[in-house]
C-alpha cells in the first residue's frame, strides 16, 4: 500500500533519521507536527472501522523540546484488538514489526528511509494499558511546563554526549528522570516497576 506520508517521513529535508543504536538529538524541527498530522490521517485510513485513538507522543511531540530524530506515535485499542489484523495493517501500510515490549510499549512497529536509519516508531498498546496514560501524561507535562522541558533536554543532550553510539546506555541514563518526573505530576501515585 504505502504512503505519500510515510515518503514524506523518509525525505531528508525533514530532519527525521537515526542509526539503530545512537544517541543523537537535535533541536526541535517545526515541520515534525505537520509530518505526525500527515500521517495520523493516513493510519486512520489503514485503521478504518477500528475503535483507534493516534496520538503525537515522545519529545518530538513538544515543541522547542531537544529529541532523538525519530517520529514517535501512539496508537490505542480497545483491550481485546486483534493484534494479527493490527500487524497485517501497519505492515501493507509500509511499517514493519520491531518486537512486542508488553507493558512497557506495546507492540512496535517502525519505518526507515535506509537500511539502517530509523525515521518513525508506533507504538500500538491497548487503551486499558497503563502505558498510553503514562505517554499523554508526560507529553502534556513537557508541553504545559517550560522549565520541565528545557530541563528534559538538558538532560538527554547530556546523556548524547556522553553516549553518542551507545543507545541503551542513553535510554538506561534518561529512565530515572522520566519516571521520577511521571510519578511527580502523576497525582493517582507511583508508576509500577518495569
Amino acid at each position: 500500500m504505502g504512503s505519500g506520508s510515510l515518503l514524506a517521513l523518509k525525505s531528508r529535508r525533514n530532519g527525521l533519521g537515526l542509526r539503530r543504536g545512537d544517541a543523537r538529538v537535535t533541536a526541535h524541527n517545526d515541520r515534525w507536527p505537520d509530518l505526525y498530522a500527515e500521517l495520523a490521517e493516513d493510519l486512520h485510513e489503514v485503521l478504518d472501522g477500528l475503535d483507534v485513538r493516534i496520538e503525537h507522543i515522545g519529545s518530538t511531540a513538544v515543541h522547542g523540546l531537544w529529541a532523538k530524530p525519530i517520529l514517535d506515535v501512539g496508537i490505542a485499542l480497545p483491550a481485546d484488538f486483534d493484534v494479527t489484523d493490527i500487524t497485517r495493517r501497519l505492515e501493507s501500510f509500509g511499517l514493519h514489526f520491531v518486537e512486542d515490549l508488553g507493558d512497557y510499549g506495546g507492540l512496535l512497529f517502525a519505518a526507515s528511509s535506509a537500511p539502517d536509519v530509523v525515521v518513525l516508531h508506533v507504538h500500538v498498546v491497548a487503551i486499558t494499558n497503563i502505558q498510553w496514560r503514562r505517554y499523554l501524561l508526560f507529553r502534556d507535562a513537557l508541553r504545559e511546563q517550560r522549565q520541565l522541558a528545557d530541563d528534559y533536554s538538558t538532560v538527554k543532550r547530556t546523556l548524547a554526549d556522553a553516549h553518542p553510539t551507545d543507545r541503551p546506555s542513553y535510554l538506561a541514563g534518561k529512565s530515572a528522570w522520566v519516571e521520577h518526573t511521571i510519578d511527580r505530576v502523576d497525582h493517582r501515585g507511583p508508576s509500577p516497576s518495569p
